[in-house]
């Protein structure tokens, strides 16, 4: 898929640190989350947040705590079907590969989309799991992304491998305007799924909640 890639910079409190996303595609014979853990889930003390139970472990990144930040960006480009916005939203510790998550809303569009087309991808509702388009030869699937990199580097995704997420749900439950330049909006969502790795390993991710900046453009 042909990329914009336009990750906006990762805000820790007041301090600007450009952050890059990268996945590793190795594969890992025992998957164990081993990023900032409590069990159970901790109650967040940050506004920006993602937190989860994968694999029975619970896994914790807070905006602010740690060094770790907020942000996003697309990662959109063209498809058989025209355009596929892929917005991304994520909390990380600047300048690592490691341990953190997020996830993306996709839709497919004729053409790239006006601000008013990508607002509108964000709203108070349930989602479908999809896919991003692997290549600008193969159409995505509209709907919602969740994603997780452990301790190793190594990328969980709704997407890989088979990608089934029979009994799964996601849902964007809280959706306002941002008041700062970073986003236009902040989103909250509530989510369980299977994440798999591009090995097609798979855990579940059971209690997932997350509160981020959204909708850039």
């Amino acid at each position: 898929m042909k990329k914009l890639n336009t990750l906006k910079p990762i805000i820790v409190t007041t301090l600007l640190l450009a952050a890059g996303l990268t996945s590793c595609k190795k594969s890992t014979p025992t998957p164990v989350p081993t990023a900032n853990t409590n069990n159970p889930v901790v109650v967040p003390t940050s506004n920006l947040y993602f937190e989860a139970t994968i694999n029975g472990t619970a896994v914790s990144f807070q905006d602010g705590v740690s060094m770790y930040g907020a942000g996003g960006g697309d990662e959109s480009g063209t498809e058989p079907a025209g355009w596929q916005e892929v917005q991304n939203c994520l909390v990380m510790k600047a300048l690592t590969t490691t341990n953190f998550g997020g996830f993306y809303i996709m839709k497919t569009f004729a053409n790239q989309p006006a601000p008013a087309e990508i607002d509108s991808m964000f709203s108070v509702k349930v989602y479908p799991y999809g896919k991003q388009s692997s290549s600008t030869s193969v159409n995505g699937i509209d709907g919602a992304r969740v994603y997780y990199v452990d301790n190793s580097g190594v990328e969980w995704a709704t997407d890989f491998g088979s990608g089934i997420q029979t009994g799964s749900a996601f849902s964007i439950t809280e959706n306002i305007a941002n008041t700062n330049t970073y986003s236009r909006r902040i989103s909250k969502a509530v989510f369980n799924c299977k994440l798999y790795n591009a090995a097609g390993q798979s855990m579940t991710l059971t209690n997932g909640i997350c509160r981020l900046r959204t909708v850039y453009y």
